[in-house]
């Protein structure tokens, strides 16, 4: 019997989209809006600002519920049993907020 382990890696291409993460906050918060891209088929943000991007609003600890209400409510007009476990929530909100000092933090 073979017994097989998965982990997860993070891979990047440089410049293949034009981002560069200089520091590790931007590279957290790339993680969490991928977590949440994987699970909904769509991007969250066009950019973290709140000008020109209608969520980058509720990135802050007073708001981020409402980011979530919002993603959720999208992801519903498709898929009317879906939702986030509060587990997950917390995480991917910590990402976004940069209350992450590292990916072995999320662990």
């Amino acid at each position: 019997m073979v017994h097989q382990s998965y982990h997860s890696q993070l891979a990047g291409w440089s410049n293949s989209n034009g981002n560069s993460y200089q520091k590790i906050e931007d590279l957290l918060f790339a993680v969490g809006e991928l977590a949440i891209s994987i699970c909904t088929s769509r991007k969250p943000f066009i950019s973290k600002d709140s000008k020109s991007d209608p969520f980058a609003k509720f990135l802050s600890d007073k708001h981020i519920n409402k980011l979530w209400e919002q993603i959720e409510k999208i992801v519903k007009r498709t898929d009317k049993n879906f939702s986030f476990s509060n587990e997950i929530k917390s995480i991917i909100s910590d990402l976004l907020l940069g209350k992450v000092s590292s990916l072995d933090a999320i662990l």
